[in-house]
Order: structure tokens, then sequence, then C-alpha cells
């Protein structure tokens, strides 16, 4: 098994939703949680941003948040 199949199963083992982006927002790999807690499937929620799910920020703010955050960090978004 290499590192990118354990940063996979990493994110697909967790109990709660899990979403890899890019510095745009762009979701690139979600867990099946995230789909059973919004209600979107893989597929749709894979077509979307975080700007789409984030209700209560701006996409400016979330922009800024996610801009300051080093890679591999956690973050919550509302």
């Amino acid at each position: 098994m290499n590192k990118d199949d354990d940063r996979h199963d990493l994110i697909l083992d967790r109990p709660d939703g899990f979403f890899v982006h890019d510095a745009q927002g762009r979701f690139l790999d979600i867990n099946e949680q995230s789909s059973i807690d919004l209600g979107y499937s893989r597929e749709e929620l894979l077509a979307m941003t975080i700007n789409d799910i984030s209700i209560g920020a701006t996409p400016a703010e979330n922009a800024v948040k996610w801009g300051n955050a080093e890679p591999g960090m956690a973050m919550t978004f509302r």
C-alpha cells in the first residue's frame, strides 16, 4: 500500500463528513458520510465547491480562511 492509498483510506473511513479541496475550494474527494450529511450524491458534491454548501460565510471569507490554512490542516466551514 502506498502513501496515496493510506490517505484515501483515511478519508473514506472517517465517521464524520470529510472533504479534500483545492485552493479554489473545488472538492477533489469526499467520503460517504459527506453525501449522507448533505443529501447530495458523490458525483454532485465533486462538481461543487465549498461555497456551494457553505452558509453563513461569503465566498471571499471562505477564500481567506482556506488561503491561510496550512496543507493538511483540518477546518470547519459553516
